[in-house]
């Protein structure tokens, strides 16, 4: 006869006890509690949805009563509302628990999000490392302009001294670069060309163009081409197709 499903306090509490009383016990209620289970406790683990699970897996974790914690992908399949919910858990832990939390992930707006410190791996060589805010503080000035002809606005605004430009990740759109403040000049140089300009804002620079910078590799893509396929052998002297 099949075992019939466990619940929360049955999983946590069978951990805690462990198969020789390995590990120091702790209340159940209070590690539901630190990740915001107490009320779900009872119910079977096989109804809760992913986001619940993996604030049982941080409860679990939780036993040994850990100064550090690693977690891979923390916020991997779970929806907006399960990714909020366990953003909220994370710096509970690190602020009232004093815990230290290292993670690895690349969706790099949470990274921004939760960390303190950061580490850019590419192809396992550690391309930058230290405090985020460090990482984020770069001089310059950075614009996206929305355009009516991408085309013709990059054409443009490359004729201007000290200014790079690329197209924007957003529909119609470039990005520009400089040192210094040119936005009144870009804009009159657009305008005078009869490029229309919707919007011109500055855009503050995030950990992907930052990773973009260091790796050369847009966040997601892949790391490098796949080989063309080999074309097929001559067919022998002779043979009939």
């Amino acid at each position: 006869m099949a075992a019939p499903p466990e619940s929360a306090d049955t999983i946590v509490g069978r951990i805690i006890r462990g198969p020789r009383g390995c590990l120091e016990p702790r209340s159940i209620t209070e590690l539901l509690g630190l990740v915001g289970m107490t009320e779900r406790a009872n119910d079977k683990v096989k109804r809760y949805s992913m986001g619940m699970r993996q604030r049982l897996a941080l409860a679990q974790a939780m036993l040994g009563k850990p100064r550090l914690l690693i977690l891979d992908e923390p916020t991997n399949g779970l929806d907006p509302n399960g990714i909020h919910g366990l953003r909220i858990i994370l710096r509970k832990l690190a602020t009232d628990q004093g815990l230290t939390i290292f993670f690895s992930s690349h969706l790099l707006s949470e990274v921004e999000e939760l960390c303190d410190r950061v580490v850019v791996l590419h192809r396992g060589v550690v391309k930058a490392a230290g405090p985020l805010s460090e990482l984020m503080n770069v001089k310059g000035y950075r614009y996206r302009i929305d355009v009516s002809d991408v085309d013709r606005a990059m054409e443009i605004v490359r004729s201007i001294d000290g200014a790079s430009v690329e197209r924007g990740t957003v529909k119609d759109s470039i990005t520009v670069i400089s040192d210094t403040d040119i936005a009144r000049m870009v804009n009159h140089a657009l305008v005078s060309a009869g490029v229309g300009v919707d919007q011109l804002v500055h855009a503050q620079r995030g950990l992907e163009d930052v990773y973009i910078e260091l790796t050369g590799v847009a966040a997601g893509a892949p790391l490098s081409t796949p080989p063309a396929a080999s074309p097929p052998p001559p067919s022998p002297i002779g043979a009939r197709s």
